[in-house]
């Protein structure tokens, strides 16, 4: 038993640092947090649902630019006080709106027939 060693009365060696070693892991440190920051934008780039959230907000704001031109296309063309050029240009764009749909109806059923 007299043969153990106590290491408790030992102490830890310092650890050996230079100004240069301290300057390489600031600048490894800040190389990680850049290839992270990198990775993390890349991740989200090639995620299909951010793509999905992107595509449906686009479609949504198209669809609500597309029904205020009606809603501004339905008065111009019904409205009294209307510019006159505005609503002869909506009358003419609704009618051309009405012929194409029952040309479009018009062949459907012919199709359904033969």
């Amino acid at each position: 038993m007299t043969d153990e060693k106590d290491t408790s009365d030992k102490k830890a060696p310092i650890p050996f640092t230079t100004p240069e070693m301290v300057e390489l892991e600031a600048q490894a440190a800040l190389t990680r947090l850049e290839l992270a920051s990198t990775v993390d934008a890349l991740a989200q780039r090639l995620d299909p649902r951010a793509g999905l959230h992107q595509a449906t907000d686009q479609a949504k704001a198209q669809a609500d630019k597309a029904r205020d031109a009606a809603q501004q296309l339905w008065h111009d063309a019904t409205s009294a006080d209307a510019d006159p050029e505005a609503s002869t240009r909506a009358r003419v764009v609704l009618a051309s709106a009405a012929a194409v749909a029952v040309l479009a109806v018009a062949a459907a059923a012919l199709k359904r027939r033969g």
